[in-house]
């Protein structure tokens, strides 16, 4: 398998955009839910283990309970 980028080694600021995005997310009428689903599915995407078990946790509270 092809060696994948690693966004730690190519520092912080190919994160920003990102953490913004979200930052914007978090203000709108989206539910909770279904920002982690959004979440869960780019991260499967984009094959980051990191960031699959990162949005898998809320997923295992019990009955769903989601917490902002």
């Amino acid at each position: 398998m092809e060696q994948r980028i690693s966004m730690w080694e190519k520092g912080q600021n190919a994160l920003k955009p990102l953490f913004g995005i979200n930052t914007y997310l978090k203000k709108s009428p989206l539910e909770l839910s279904l920002r982690e689903l959004v979440n869960f599915r780019v991260s499967q995407i984009n094959k980051c283990a990191y960031c699959l078990d990162m949005h898998y946790m809320p997923k295992a509270k019990p009955n769903n309970v989601y917490t902002a």
